[in-house]
């Protein structure tokens, strides 16, 4: 068992607790504080705060549940150095399924076979991708295509809404 530790020597992490969920307590803890402005992503398309990026990865969540995608199932993950990266990744947690990071670079044999051993259910990702997602016979579901859909999304976490 993984048990992280603060300075203090205490414990941090607790049992069935996920990456989304301390990312969920810092958000709270920086809106309650003085801070809730403090950024969490910078890319050199965008900047995301804390609560932007909780607000947006929990409408992504809810569309990827509408595309079927449930607890357990491995999504591949393909982006560029995007906020949209860190949002999809902090989506998939949020369900509850587990992602497969994906790199454009690699050849398309060698994601094929990623792709096939980890039994990727869909692969998540933007449109500049879809001719390299055309040889992988797996569902696509592209964020830029379907942002007019994830925009009516409920942002409220999962688990309040």
């Amino acid at each position: 068992m993984l048990v992280c530790k603060n300075a203090d020597n205490a414990i941090r992490w607790q049992a069935g607790e996920r990456l989304n969920h301390l990312f969920e307590e810092r958000c709270d803890q920086l809106h309650s504080s003085s801070n809730g402005a403090a950024l969490a992503v910078i890319t050199d398309d965008a900047a995301l705060t804390f609560r932007d990026l909780d607000n947006r990865a929990n409408q992504v969540a809810r569309f990827l549940i509408g595309q079927g995608l449930t607890s357990g199932d491995r999504v591949g993950l393909m982006f560029d150095k995007t906020a949209d990266a860190y949002v999809a990744l902090l989506a998939v947690l949020k369900i509850n399924a587990a992602y497969v990071p994906l790199d454009a670079g690699f050849p398309n044999e060698r994601i094929g076979f990623i792709v096939k051993d980890a039994d990727v259910k869909a692969i998540v990702s933007m449109s500049p991708f879809r001719s390299k997602l055309g040889e992988f016979s797996v569902r696509q579901i592209l964020l830029d295509t379907a942002e007019p859909e994830i925009n009516a999304k409920k942002s409220i976490r999962l688990a309040d809404g």
